[in-house]
């Protein structure tokens, strides 16, 4: 088995830094963007319930759900 020159050593050590930085970049960019995508989440839950509040407005008013009213 022959020894491994310094410089050979680096340059490996310094190949494998930035292959671990960018699986870590990579890692903190899927995070965000799990994070959006919960934020995403909440928001849709969240205009749900207002659209079921209105159309429960509409039916307690004698409306109905499916009918578009136009002001003319």
């Amino acid at each position: 088995m022959q020894r491994e020159s310094y410089w050979d050593y680096m340059g490996r050590r310094r190949r494998e830094e930035r292959m671990q930085g960018l699986i870590n970049l990579g890692q903190i960019e899927i995070a965000e963007m799990q994070k959006q995508v919960h934020s995403m989440q909440l928001r849709i839950i969240e205009l749900h319930s207002q659209v079921v509040n209105l159309e429960n407005q509409i039916v307690s008013l004698g409306g109905d759900v499916k009918q578009l009213e136009l002001d003319i």
